[in-house]
């Protein structure tokens, strides 16, 4: 019955609207536009179904939020979601990214989530996605598969991000941040674009002090495409480079939050990061194969990368000490489109989609003293892993209404390892394959109503990291199979909103093992996940107004109760304001977001307060100029929480403080 009144509340107090569509402000009109994303980009199941058509939960982003209160990350549009959150070490530090409660695994990164960006897989091989390519001045649009139903993107069950890339039409844009990350700390970010000829040219850099002690963190990324082709053929290259570091203050307990949150115990350690990634892809549209009535469209996205990491005595339980990796690889993702084949009752979609990843780096660890200096080697391995994929679909459109899908993907993976552990010759090899089918059923009622089922299953391989051995001199060695899941969601859309409910089930969860002698490995538990929950979102455009809401309720747990990192509730509240007259523009964005109590370890002893917080802009442009200026405040209620919980930390340090209230002025200056 609680569970029933939950649900009812929900629905009836935050209904939801995805329809894959954003709002973007026009200086033409007095209204937002409802404008629909490239289905042919980002459509997850069939090429001409519209978004609101599928059967299978997928919301898309606020531009305003993406590009908006000064941030140099995209947290505050993806927590904006229904059932996302994304958690930040300090501001535009490392992110972790939680998708319908998946990150009890993740101590930090982000797992069991497919990221594509300009239709590129950048998920490496052992599904590890580096989310710090995402930087909130270029990126467009962010359209997210929750669950499993991502069956054509890779199968992962905490879903899909897909981010469209922004490519300016001014020939030259600049955007300057200034700001405060605390009472001590200032954040900048510095952003150039200029386009000409089909060429974009991109290029930033943020650094930001930190609000605590030892919180620093700066990044160069830079960026070149250009877009070329005919009728027959369109071609697009991108080429990206980037290079970071983030000092790691590491996290504290209770106490400390409260009486001393600036303090930072990796101070002593040099815990930090570096990382330089350095990518090249290619993507070959050809629109038409054959001239019959059932022709068929092609795309091809080729990449490959590069990458680099230094890690001095990360703050992680697993793996103390000097760290080392380096490797390169790439991706491949080819995908073939059929034109709908028109019957008596029924249109008739097909297509199917390859993913081919494959990765090799090295991996050293020394064990570190604590006084900056590399001492003995105990890991010297080189690993190798590689993923296929291959997931034909098909669909059903009846002209009653009925919508029928279907995709069966078939998905190989491999891994091995070799080298040294511990003066130890360590070989660890790791072969998995499996069938994920998903099945979707809809229908449409009247012109507005739309209701879906669909049924589908997924997984999570262990990560490189995860396998690595702890201690193979005391036979702890990571022998992991990967998590499989299985997903049930039900939904109604409406222009005024969506609704979605889910039941998701995760067999041989990945865990933290600790034993007597206090020596940590990675294990697949012998029980059983279950996630269960309500989404919802509803978005109103009233004149010069808009709002937006959201809402989430998560039931997760599994034997030893309640599932570690999930709140019981988020919810989001935005409100846009517009105003202009011949000499001037006014805008203004006030975002309000909520979390319910978040456990903390396996053991349900340990639980974050929830909290609430706001973030407040406003933005001036003459109009007779291509300048804009935006002054805003972050953290409007000055609420003390914690940003980036750490799970199942040891001696209670679990919280990672987020910056008191902030301010900063941002200023933009664009040429035709």
């Amino acid at each position: 019955m609680r569970f029933l009144a939950c649900l009812a509340t929900l629905i009836l107090a935050a209904p939801s609207t995805s329809l894959g569509a954003d709002n973007t402000a026009s200086a033409d009109t007095l209204l937002w536009n409802w404008v629909k994303l490239d289905s042919a980009a980002i459509s997850a199941f069939s090429p001409l179904l519209a978004p609101e058509q599928i059967a299978a939960t997928r919301w898309v982003s606020d531009s305003v939020l993406t590009n908006g209160f000064g941030s140099a990350d995209v947290s505050s549009a993806m927590n904006a979601l229904p059932g996302v959150s994304m958690e930040t070490r300090g501001l535009g530090g490392s992110r972790r990214l939680t998708v319908r409660g998946s990150a009890l695994r993740s101590p930090f990164a982000v797992r069991n989530t497919m990221l594509y960006v300009r239709g590129f897989l950048l998920t490496e091989a052992d599904g590890n996605s580096p989310i710090e390519w995402l930087d909130p001045t270029w990126s467009g649009p962010m359209s997210l598969v929750s669950g499993p139903a991502a069956t054509v993107f890779g199968g992962a069950y905490g879903g899909a991000l897909m981010v469209e890339g922004l490519r300016t039409q001014k020939t030259l844009r600049l955007q300057s941040t200034l700001g405060t990350t605390g009472s001590e700390g200032a954040q900048g970010l510095l952003s150039a674009s200029f386009a000409a000829k089909g060429w974009n040219i991109r290029a930033s850099r943020t650094q930001n002090s930190g609000y605590r002690d030892w919180e620093s963190n700066e990044k160069w990324q830079v960026e070149v495409d250009r877009a070329w082709g005919s009728r027959k053929a369109k071609h697009y290259n991108w080429l990206a480079f980037m290079s970071g570091s983030w000092d790691l203050p590491g996290s504290i307990d209770s106490v400390r939050l409260d009486t001393l949150p600036t303090s930072a115990p990796g101070d002593g350690y040099n815990a930090s990061v570096k990382r330089n990634r350095l990518i090249w892809g290619h993507h070959l549209h050809v629109p038409n194969l054959s001239a019959n009535q059932h022709r068929s469209s092609l795309d091809v996205w080729a990449l490959a990368r590069w990458t680099n990491k230094e890690n001095p005595f990360g703050t992680s339980p697993f793996f103390k000490g000097y760290k080392e990796e380096s490797g390169w690889g790439g991706s491949l993702r080819m995908r073939q489109r059929w034109a709908p084949w028109s019957l008596a009752k029924a249109d008739f979609h097909a297509e199917w989609t390859l993913l081919a990843v494959a990765d090799q780096g090295t991996f050293g660890l020394w064990e570190d003293p604590l006084d900056g200096t590399q001492s003995p080697q105990t890991y010297d391995l080189q690993v190798r892993t590689s993923r296929a994929h291959f997931a034909p679909a098909l669909s059903w459109a009846w002209k009653n209404g009925w919508r029928l899908e279907g995709a069966v993907a078939l998905s190989a993976r491999s891994r091995s390892a070799d080298g040294i552990v511990l003066d130890t010759a360590y070989v660890a090899p790791f072969n998995t394959a499996q069938i994920l089918p998903r099945l979707g059923l809809s229908k449409t009622l009247g012109e507005n109503l739309s209701l879906f089922a669909q049924t589908s299953t997924g997984f999570s391989d262990p990560t490189n990291f995860e396998s690595l051995p702890v201690d193979n001199a005391r036979g702890m060695v990571s022998v992991l199979n990967a998590e499989n899941a299985w997903n049930l969601e039900l939904g109604a859309r409406h222009p005024l909103g969506e609704v979605v409910l889910y039941d998701q089930r995760v067999q041989g969860p990945i865990v933290e093992s600790v034993d007597s002698l206090g020596a940590s490995s990675f294990v697949n538990d012998s029980s059983s996940m279950r996630m269960q929950g309500v989404e919802a979102r509803t978005a109103h455009v009233i004149g010069n107004h808009r709002l937006q809401a959201s809402a989430t309720w998560q039931h997760h747990r599994w034997a030893s109760g309640k599932l570690p990192g999930s709140p019981q509730w988020m919810a989001n509240l935005q409100w846009n304001w517009a105003f202009w007259n011949r000499a001037h523009r006014f805008e203004s964005h006030l975002w309000i977001r909520g979390v319910g109590k978040t456990i903390l370890d396996n053991d349900n002893e340990n639980v974050a307060p929830g909290y609430a917080l706001g973030n407040f802009e406003v933005t001036w442009s003459p109009a007779a100029t291509s300048v804009k200026a935006t002054v805003g405040m972050r953290n409007l209620t000055n609420t003390v929480y914690s940003g980036w919980n750490q799970l199942n930390a040891f001696g209670g340090r679990y919280y990672n403080p987020a910056p008191p209230r902030t301010g900063y002025l941002t200023l933009v200056w664009e040429l035709n």
